[in-house]
């Protein structure tokens, strides 16, 4: 209903004959619909088909069908569904030719409006003057901290090329939320206790699927200097609802929603007290299934966990010091097993010990249920890396293509004499200048030992 269709006038009557050519009009008046200047033709379903038989005419109403055509053009054939009837023409009145000239006359090209501050010349062409408004500059004092702990804080909060602190997360729930949900929420905050924030007040204005529901979560993310979150919700439509999500500079960059099922705490798990997992070590991350490379919904969850649970960014691991593993198994297209196991190292004969996985919990099954991918600019912002800085030029070096790395070593002027020699001869001492006294002394002596004296 209200679709434009094709309206097709069969015969030469149409244009020789001035009754069919007046009943002509009239019917395309009567069917074309409203005129617009743009037409889809993928939304074309009808079509009115008229057929000069004699002097009278057919007139029939046919549904569009489409087939492919093997080309980019597709076949079209008419199946007639009616109305169809014949028309046989009686009397007619065509308007006189002045109201026929009022009533198609066009609109008249209107006089261009006097362009203000503006001019023409011949050479320089088009000249405009612009008038710009006396501009009030006023200086914004900006606040720096004079403590030197604040600064550091700062600084440490501050957006970094390459982030490699630990990614806190801001745990909390919704308007309601289920015994099993708020179980859940307080097991994650266990497993991340030492860089994760927890809210167990309910918040009204939380949505973040919905526009405008994600302003509170954007301003608790800057309070609380969160790159992710973890939200809880729970309603008929959609039970034990948690949302798993990333920021980045503060504002939501994707979602991820997955339904809980078959949950068991870390209090139905019974092992030895000895293997439990040590607070903030360093995990194995595990995805066992084809899922998480071939499904997009997987692989976007995948991302998400692996930012969730890996810890800090580091560059050495001791691997003596790795005492747990997340291990997620795609059971389906829209559902993970997901567990948390602690690692038992047990003697192989060789310098690799056998571990053993021991299940310490929680443990669920994810059931996808929505997700919400970034947008390519936005993915692009956010994983651009550092680019490689040029190698500063080194002073009084050279190379070569034979000789290589050639250096240049400027020595100052060596004073020779000032040198200590070591074991320098009693004869080789530079004689100490004398006093007046002691040099007349000295010829006494002398003279003494010649009897002149």
């Amino acid at each position: 209903m209200g679709s434009k269709p094709f309206i097709a006038f069969i015969g030469e009557g149409f244009e020789s004959i001035e009754e069919l050519k007046h009943l002509k009009e009239v019917l395309l008046d009567l069917f074309r619909g409203e005129v617009v200047e743009n037409l889809n033709l993928a939304g074309i379903d009808r079509a009115y088909v008229c057929t000069a038989l004699s002097s009278d005419r057919f007139f029939t109403h046919c549904a569009l069908r489409l087939k492919k055509s093997g080309t980019i053009v597709p076949k079209m054939e008419l199946v007639e569904v009616g109305p169809s009837m014949d028309l046989v023409l009686r009397r007619h009145r065509p308007p006189n030719d002045c109201l026929r000239k009022e009533a198609t006359k066009t609109a008249a090209h209107k006089l261009k409006k006097k362009e203000k501050n503006v001019s023409r010349d011949v050479i320089q062409g088009k000249i405009g003057k612009v008038y710009i408004p006396d501009q009030r500059v006023t200086m914004v004092r900006i606040k720096t901290p004079k403590k030197g702990r604040i600064r550091r804080e700062l600084e440490k909060r501050a957006p970094k090329l390459v982030e490699t602190g630990k990614k806190k997360t801001l745990i909390l729930q919704g308007t309601r939320t289920s015994g099993l949900l708020s179980t859940v929420l307080t097991e994650i905050y266990r497993l991340k206790k030492e860089s994760s924030v927890r809210y167990t007040r309910r918040n009204d204005s939380v949505r973040p699927f919905e526009s405008g529901g994600e302003t509170s979560l954007e301003f608790f993310s800057q309070k609380t200097d969160c790159g992710m979150f973890v939200f809880g919700s729970h309603s008929k439509k959609r039970p034990d609802n948690l949302i798993l999500g990333r920021m980045y500079d503060h504002h939501i960059y994707d979602l991820v929603e997955v339904g809980v099922q078959n949950f068991k705490s870390m209090e139905s798990f019974v092992y030895d007290k000895k293997l439990a997992p040590k607070m903030g070590s360093k995990p194995f991350i595990a995805f066992i299934g084809e899922g998480f490379e071939s499904i997009e919904e997987l692989k976007h969850l995948k991302e998400v966990l692996l930012d969730l649970f890996r810890g800090e960014v580091v560059e050495n691991l001791n691997l003596a010091g790795i005492d747990r593993a997340y291990v997620c198994t795609a059971l389906s297209s829209d559902r993970v097993f997901f567990t948390h196991c602690a690692l038992r190292l047990k003697k192989s004969g060789t310098i690799v010990p056998k571990m053993e996985l021991v299940e310490v919990g929680p443990s669920m099954d994810l059931v996808l249920r929505r997700h919400r991918p970034p947008n390519d600019s936005l993915r692009k912002e956010a994983t651009k890396t550092a680019a490689d800085k040029p190698k500063k030029k080194e002073k009084n070096v050279s190379r070569d293509v034979i000789q290589g790395k050639i250096g240049k070593v400027y020595i100052p002027d060596q004073q020779l004499g000032d040198m200590n020699l070591p074991n320098k001869a009693k004869g080789a001492k530079r004689e100490r200048p004398r006093s007046k006294n002691e040099q007349t002394s000295k010829w006494t002596r002398i003279k003494k030992a010649e009897g002149r004296l």
